[in-house]
């Protein structure tokens, strides 16, 4: 592998289980950075909102069994919970590139058409 890196930000999402955060922190340490785990920071957004506000981030919170909703409505959770990440990790990646602070971000909260959605060269993706 190449030592130079050409990106600032690097999303690594897909499909739980899939081996995400493995390589994230092998990429973390080839190049030196931090990685962000997308789990944490909805975390912290489910903390400080309501289902009122972001109702997908809030989902289990009523008691409902993933398991009573099937494998599409787990599906659907995750594109719903991911869609509602867009602002907050918009934010991020925006603050990322201004300081020149180079960071992974990993998850499966990653929606795939934000991640791809930049324009700006020093934002890249890796779908597993």
């Amino acid at each position: 592998m190449n030592r130079d890196r050409n990106w600032t930000v690097l999303f690594i999402g897909g499909a739980s289980g899939m081996g995400k955060s493995s390589i994230a922190y092998e990429l973390a340490h080839f190049y030196n950075v931090n990685v962000m785990e997308v789990d944490d920071i909805c975390q912290a957004v489910k903390a400080m909102t309501t289902r009122e506000i972001l109702p997908a981030i809030h989902y289990w919170s009523t008691g409902i069994n993933w398991m009573d909703i099937g494998v599409s409505g787990n599906v659907k959770w995750l594109i719903d919970v991911s869609k509602e990440m867009i602002p907050g990790l918009k934010a991020i990646v925006d603050n990322h590139i201004e300081a020149d602070v180079p960071v992974i971000i990993e998850g499966d909260f990653v929606h795939p058409e934000f991640a791809v959605s930049f324009e700006n060269p020093k934002v890249k993706s890796i779908y597993i």
